[in-house]
């Protein structure tokens, strides 16, 4: 079945990116019609993290519990995915399956999805690589 994706929510759930990092990416999608929505913590850099934990959480509950956003990207990979595991909602993720595409330090949040709720991930590119 064909998955129509309207909007895209950009999420850092481990390190952050330079500032204005994103700009070929935000580009590539809204080219081709798709908004992006970019997290307050993707352009955050806390040490070797984007945000403190609680932060980077709430910014992927979010997305999660907006339907506006019909999938959503890791900005980067780097440290910290798996520091928020308790965290998530993971009634959130169940009840507003969507999307999600990581990388790398991802990978924590994309077997916990699986393991915590049966929503299944991709792992693919992420916004930024440095």
């Amino acid at each position: 079945m064909p998955v129509s994706i309207k909007t895209i929510g950009v999420a850092a759930c481990a390190s952050g990116c330079p500032q204005n990092a994103l700009a070929p990416a935000e580009k590539y999608f809204k080219d081709r019609g798709i908004a992006v929505k970019t997290g307050a913590c993707v352009y955050q850099n806390t040490r070797f993290l984007s945000a403190p934990d609680t932060m980077r959480a709430r910014e992927l509950n979010d997305f999660y519990k907006d339907d506006s956003v019909d999938a959503v990207f890791a900005a980067r990979g780097g440290y910290g995915s798996a520091r928020m595991l308790d965290l998530i909602d993971y009634d959130a993720v169940k009840s507003h399956p969507k999307l999600f595409v990581g990388l790398s330090d991802t990978t924590a949040v994309q077997n916990a999805f699986l393991a915590k709720t049966g929503v299944e991930s991709l792992t693919g590119c992420v916004l930024y690589r440095r």
